[in-house]
């Protein structure tokens, strides 16, 4: 074989090889789609007994490092979750007058989320029911504050703050929403990001801060009277906010770890 001969094979083996790149490179890659809800209608309306605890997988709009009540859940699980018994909706229903437990799977179909009732059982362990109470009072305690808080800032709710919410910080995270019938505001927390403190704090005077909120009923009073300036000092008197808040959050973790909502 001549000099030219191999020169001309070479250029042909090096036009493949470069025609083969086009064709490798051009094909198009179909990529995946991830869909979230905007979740906060589901969960603002206040139930009307018991104790509700989802657990939603998705990401929330961070206002001073805290989630907000934009929430949005993901429509399904990341491929490597996806299976038996995984789901971006999971949801516990507490009956406190015999407290039946009753564990649920959610799903989206048509934009809308369903849940499955899968298991029921009654919480017959004296100290898992006195937690339960306990938080159900320390939530009660919580949004009283949230609400007193909100009044002085001169404002009701997230959504007339004029913040541009698209600017804030959005975390991706499993987030645990709690309602009770005592509250008007749902209680959210980053479950999956939560670490307690070594130290275990209780809150001693529980009862007495929550007998005095419900005898003093806060949405009866308005908000310009002697009354309500009395309130906000009880609360300046005998909470510790940043306190209250660590031993709550530990108190729902302990909670969903013993409900087997992990």
């Amino acid at each position: 074989m001549c000099r030219s001969e191999i020169k001309m094979r070479i250029k042909k083996i090096i036009l493949y090889f470069f025609a083969l790149q086009i064709m490798m490179f051009s094909e198009p890659v179909k990529l995946r789609k991830r869909v979230y809800y905007l979740y906060y209608p589901t969960f603002k309306q206040k139930i009307n007994s018991g104790m509700e605890i989802q657990k939603v997988r998705g990401y929330c709009i961070l206002l001073d490092m805290k989630c907000t009540e934009v929430l949005y859940v993901a429509e399904e699980m990341d491929d490597w979750k996806q299976g038996p018994g995984e789901s971006t909706l999971k949801k516990i229903e507490i009956d406190l007058s015999n407290f039946k437990k009753t564990f649920f799977i959610g799903e989206f179909r048509n934009d809308y989320p369903y849940f499955k009732n899968l298991k029921q059982e009654i919480l017959k362990e004296n100290k898992l029911r006195k937690k339960i109470e306990r938080i159900k009072k320390m939530l009660f305690i919580n949004d009283i504050m949230l609400e007193t808080e909100m009044e002085k800032s001169s404002y009701r709710d997230y959504y007339t703050m004029g913040i541009d919410y698209e600017e804030l910080t959005k975390k991706i995270s499993d987030y645990i929403i709690i309602r009770t019938d005592e509250i008007s505001n749902p209680y959210i927390m980053d479950i999956k990001n939560y670490k307690p403190d070594e130290e275990k704090i209780e809150l001693k005077n529980l009862n007495q801060i929550y007998q005095y909120f419900k005898n003093n009923p806060y949405r009866n009073l308005e908000y310009t009277s002697e009354k309500v300036d009395e309130y906000e000092k009880f609360i300046e008197k005998n909470i510790n906010i940043n306190e209250f808040e660590n031993i709550l959050q530990r108190e729902i973790f302990e909670l969903i770890k013993e409900l087997n909502l992990e």
